[in-house]
């Protein structure tokens, strides 16, 4: 299953989580629930993508990856 196509702006996303590009890990900048503070962010998905909820919307962690890389969300790289 390949998660829809949500966006987020990259304003937003700056707000909620930091992604290292040498390590290619995202990890909380806040604290919510369960989630703490410079955790890492995301979990794999039955297909082995790995995943991050953020203002209860799921996104794979390659598309948020290029968005932050490239200021623009990718056509399709899954």
């Amino acid at each position: 299953m390949i998660l829809q196509l949500n966006k987020i702006s990259k304003r937003r996303l700056n707000q909620l989580i930091s992604y290292n590009s040498e390590t290619g890990k995202f990890t909380w900048l806040i604290s919510c629930g369960n989630k703490k503070k410079g955790d890492l962010a995301g979990s794999k998905t039955r297909n082995g993508y790995e995943r991050i909820r953020l203002d209860g919307k799921e996104f794979l962690s390659h598309r948020l990856a290029f968005f932050i890389i490239n200021d623009e969300w990718p056509e399709q790289i899954d």
